[in-house]
């Protein structure tokens, strides 16, 4: 009785262990793709930044053409 209690108790940790390993591998696949999702936004958005920045400026007029007209 006691042998077969012990013996179901260790087949019912090993299956939540394998349960904890899978869940924890998911997760972490799960963080690497947003992480990853994260930097390509970002890069897109530094990307955006700069050239509008570089519009802007080339279509500001400077202070010389200002005190020309």
């Amino acid at each position: 009785m006691v042998k077969t209690l012990v013996q179901i108790a260790s087949v019912g940790s090993g299956v939540a262990v394998l349960a904890c390993l899978f869940t924890v591998g998911y997760i972490f696949n799960d963080i690497n793709s947003f992480y990853d999702d994260v930097i390509d936004t970002m890069t897109e958005f530094k990307v955006r930044r700069v050239l509008t920045e570089s519009l802007r400026s080339s279509e500001t007029p400077s202070n010389c053409d200002l005190v020309d007209s």
